[in-house]
């Protein structure tokens, strides 16, 4: 039996990271899946640098990009979204390193699911396959249509990539697929179901533990 803690969308919310500590221990795996930093609200942008660089060495964390990391680790003209606070790009620029950067990944597999920040749908699937070359155009300053936002986000693309995509407006399932992802918020603290696949961003009022036994997974 294994089990993975899958942890949404975090904003900066250094309090509720400290409640679940007892769960993430118990976990055999943790998977977060991104938007650590931003809030509307009081910034504890280093507080989170501090807990995210006291684990990214840990094997036992998964850690995904959302659209709200990838306007810190380039430009906000590139990549920026509602939000974004000069104080938060000055404390990640001054703790996260390339290296630091470099655990942070766009999709995983946890049991069934394909799990990232905002999902694929057929049309994109295939950026699966060119994470290297988005970081790469990224850090030479292009924005690669995986980092693309949707019309539903205010972008200039039909659909929003897997950092962007609107699960309410934009998701579809990809078949044989099944996925699971944060980025579109419920107000209501609801996990969200479309097809195959859970929209499980709650503003951390939901965790979602999976748990597989061999073939079977709850």
């Amino acid at each position: 039996m294994k089990t993975t803690l899958l942890i949404p969308d975090i904003h900066e919310q250094i309090d509720v990271l400290r409640s679940l500590e007892l769960d993430i221990d118990a976990a055999d795996r943790v998977v977060c899946l991104g938007d650590y930093f931003d809030t509307h609200g009081d910034s504890h942008a280093t507080e989170i640098v501090y807990w995210l660089k006291e684990r990214l060495g840990d094997p036992k964390f998964t850690w995904l990009m959302g659209n709200h990391d990838a306007h810190y680790r380039w430009w906000p003209s590139q990549h920026g979204c509602s939000g974004y606070n000069h104080h938060t790009k000055a404390t990640v620029e001054q703790n996260m390193t390339a290296a630091d950067w470099a655990y942070f990944g766009i999709c995983t597999e946890v049991g069934p699911f394909l799990v990232s920040h905002a999902g694929f749908r057929p049309e994109t699937y295939h950026l699966r396959d060119a994470v290297g070359l988005a970081i790469d155009a990224a850090d030479a300053g292009v924005k690669h249509p995986l980092f693309a936002a949707g019309y539903a986000r205010g972008g200039d693309q039909p659909y929003g990539g897997p950092l962007w995509l609107d699960f309410r407006q934009e998701y579809a399932d990809v078949p044989d697929t099944p996925q699971i992802v944060g980025h579109t918020y419920n107000r209501h603290h609801q996990i969200q179901e479309k097809g195959l696949s859970y929209c499980i961003d709650t503003g951390l009022h939901t965790v979602v533990e999976i748990v597989e036994h061999g073939d079977e997974v709850d």
